[in-house]
């Protein structure tokens, strides 16, 4: 029996359906939650790499606007600094650690723990658009919150 083009597409076809549903069910393994110490470890190393991150873009912008002792920064380059290179690491690492799954049980701490950093997150640039911010930690509630979870650098200096 000859294979016409469409048999050998629909084989083609039919090969990949079966590996997509093998793949989404992971080829029976079962779902693995991380446990709490591997959640911890994880995210505290997706939050030092967004800390150095965060740094370098600051540490150049710093540089190239020549911002120091006697030359502050001008509010639109307050605003720039916080919006475009320390917000976007912040909010991509939380994404990040919300990816990684919350250790079974720790659902809740987990979801309330996101909540305040993307709160902490919106807050902070609403005050960098603000012609005269007042002072003060948008991420105090979120830093009190990683640090009693047992975060180790994640989110518990802001």
């Amino acid at each position: 029996m000859m294979k016409t083009p469409k048999t050998i597409v629909a084989a083609l076809l039919s090969l990949l359906l079966v590996a997509a549903v093998l793949l989404a069910v992971g080829c029976g393994g079962g779902d693995t939650a991380l446990t709490k110490a591997e959640f911890i470890k994880q995210a505290d190393l997706i939050c030092q790499k967004a800390e150095k991150k965060k740094a370098k873009a600051t540490e150049a912008f710093l540089l190239k606007t020549h911002a120091g002792p006697g030359n502050p920064l001008t509010h639109a380059q307050l605003e720039y600094q916080t919006k475009k290179l320390v917000m976007p690491p912040i909010r991509s690492a939380t994404q990040e650690i919300n990816e990684l799954g919350a250790p079974d049980g720790e659902e809740k701490t987990i979801s309330t723990l996101i909540k305040s950093l993307e709160q902490a997150s919106d807050k902070a640039e609403k005050r960098a658009e603000e012609p005269n911010p007042a002072s003060g930690d948008s991420y105090t509630q979120a830093a009190k919150l990683a640090r009693e979870y047992g975060f180790k650098t994640c989110f518990i200096y802001y």
